[in-house]
C-alpha cells in the first residue's frame, strides 16, 4: 500500500520521502541512519540544496554521523523551502523500541515547523508508537474488517498494470492468469 502512496504524491507534484526499516538490519534501521537515508533523497530530487549539505558535512562531518539532534536540525533546514514533503515510513514497528521513539519524536516535530510537510507512518498496532505519534496524528487501523478496501485496491493496480504486461507481449491468457494469481492476495493479506 505504501508503494502506491508513493507513487500517487510522486504523480501530485510531492517530493516523496521513504523509508522501509527492517527488524533484520538494526544498524540500518537506526532513527539516525534513516534520517540519513531521508537526507539523501531530498538531495538527489534538489540539487539546490547540495551546498547547504556540503557546508554541514564539512564542518560538522562528525556531529552528521553521531548526532540525532544536529542531523534533525539539518534535516529540518534541507526541507523547510523545498515545497510540498510528503514522508512515508512503512513497518515503524520493525525498529527497536528506543529507535522508533526517537525517529517519531524527530520527524514529527517536523511536521509543527514545516508547514508543507506531511507524514504516514504504517506499523502493526504498538502502544509506544500510538504514543509517541500523540493525540494531534490522526490514525486509522487496516488491519480490521478491510478485506473489501484490500480487494478493490488490488484490483485497481492490477487494472492499471495489465495493459503494460500487454504492451511487453501478454497474450490475453497470460493477463487472465496474472489478475487471477493476483486477486488471491488479498485473502493472504491478513489485514495488512
Amino acid at each position: 500500500m505504501s508503494s502506491v502512496v508513493i507513487c500517487r504524491k510522486r504523480a501530485a507534484g510531492y517530493n516523496v520521502l521513504f523509508a522501509f526499516p527492517r527488524h533484520d538490519k538494526p544498524t540500518c534501521s537506526s532513527a539516525l541512519k534513516i534520517l540519513h537515508s531521508l537526507i539523501f533523497q531530498i538531495l538527489l530530487d534538489n540539487p539546490p540544496l547540495r551546498p547547504i549539505m556540503h557546508e554541514a558535512y564539512t564542518s560538522n562531518y562528525r556531529q552528521i554521523m553521531s548526532s540525532l539532534e544536529f542531523t534533525t536540525e539539518l534535516f529540518a533546514d534541507l526541507v523547510k523551502d523545498t515545497g510540498p514533503v510528503f514522508i512515508v515510513v512503512d513497518g515503524v514497528d520493525e525498529m527497536t523500541e528506543l529507535e522508533r521513539r526517537l525517529l517519531l519524536k524527530a520527524l514529527t516535530g517536523q511536521l509543527q515547523a514545516c508547514e508543507d510537510l506531511k507524514l504516514l507512518v504504517s506499523s502493526r498496532g504498538e502502544r509506544d508508537i500510538a504514543l509517541a505519534l500523540g493525540n494531534d496524528v490522526p490514525s486509522a487501523r487496516v488491519d480490521h474488517k478491510n478485506i473489501t478496501d484490500i480487494e478493490a485496491c488490488i484490483e485497481k493496480q492490477t487494472n492499471d498494470w495489465l495493459p503494460e504486461l500487454q504492451s511487453y507481449g501478454a497474450d490475453d491468457s497470460m493477463r487472465s492468469e496474472a489478475k487471477l494469481l493476483l486477486k488471491s492476495i488479498s485473502s493472504k493479506a491478513k489485514g495488512l
